[in-house]
């Protein structure tokens, strides 16, 4: 899996054909969830290499 070293992942990859069929339940759930994933594990492995 990669992580981005600059900060948590960006939605921008995804296709937009995709994102546009499910664009409601994205913007309310995916894309929350998504974010708030991405930071977590970006923040804990940022905390695993200082020890």
């Amino acid at each position: 899996m990669h992580v981005p070293i600059d900060g948590p992942p960006t939605t921008t990859a995804l296709p937009v054909r995709s994102t546009a069929v499910f664009s409601p339940y994205y913007h309310l759930y995916l894309a929350p969830t998504t974010w708030v994933f991405g930071t977590y594990v970006w923040f804990g492995l940022r905390e695993s290499e200082g020890r």
